[in-house]
């Protein structure tokens, strides 16, 4: 066998020797009490708003540094604003769950402003790639959006819960919830026919308002032949303050 398949071969086994081995689980009274965690973990946080800056690899394999303004408000309110090196806003985009309008200040033309209607878990295309709402909604809000699953399934390792379970529309979520932490390491929201996925490691938690909550976001967005890697790191963080008026998650054509 030559040297370098050797070696290979070596590499590979000691990962799977370091890999978890997750346990299936299969008691009614446990998967009920697995059920029961992830809600109330995922009842601590209703709202999220932060300044976060970004780092990283673009989609032509250019590297980033960006700056943006960050609300996630359940149970579907979105807003993203990225700032210009002046600080000044360079491109807006906002969902109240009907439509989702963006602002590209940017743009040298008159399609600056865009109105898409949203449809039940609609994919779409705005800024060259492919966005899933929902899906951005629960990685910001670091949650695990149990409401409609199907073919739920854990497996359990020592106290870390690996999840598997389908949402309407075919898409496939998996990821670790760290059951004695309370704490969500990795989420990834799949969907084969529409070539999109998103793939978060979280990481360096905070505490705020007494909820440990993750700092740092290491984020693959892949759609069709484009892949997006970047780190998001929390500059400042507010949990739960007073819920933003959902008007304000329109943007209107002035």
């Amino acid at each position: 066998m030559p040297r370098r398949v050797l070696g290979l071969l070596l590499v590979l086994l000691q990962l799977n020797a370091c890999s978890p081995r997750f346990v299936r689980v299969s008691r009614p009274e446990l998967v009920d009490s697995y059920l029961q965690a992830i809600s109330v973990y995922n009842s601590r946080v209703s709202q999220v708003k932060a300044t976060v800056d970004i780092r990283g690899l673009g989609f032509l394999g250019q590297h980033f540094h960006e700056r943006a303004d960050i609300i996630a408000q359940k149970p579907h309110y979105l807003l993203w604003s990225m700032r210009s090196f002046f600080e000044t806003p360079m491109s807006v985009i906002a969902t109240n769950g009907e439509y989702i309008t963006a602002y590209d200040f940017s743009a040298q033309s008159p399609e600056r402003y865009k109105k898409v209607a949203l449809k039940n878990r609609s994919v779409i295309e705005l800024f060259d790639f492919r966005f899933h709402l929902p899906s951005l909604l629960s990685i910001i809000l670091a949650e695990i959006p149990l409401q409609g699953a199907l073919n739920l399934s854990f497996g359990v390792h020592e106290k870390l819960l690996n999840y598997n379970f389908e949402l309407p529309d075919n898409w496939q979520v998996h990821g670790l919830f760290d059951l004695n932490t309370q704490r969500l390491t990795q989420s990834s929201f799949i969907h084969k026919q529409h070539e999109l996925s998103y793939h978060v490691d979280y990481s360096d938690y905070v505490i705020k308002n007494g909820i440990s909550f993750p700092g740092l976001y290491t984020i693959r967005a892949q759609s069709a032949s484009s892949t997006l890697r970047f780190e998001l790191r929390i500059v400042n963080l507010e949990l739960n303050s007073a819920l933003v008026d959902p008007a304000f998650f329109y943007l209107k054509h002035n």
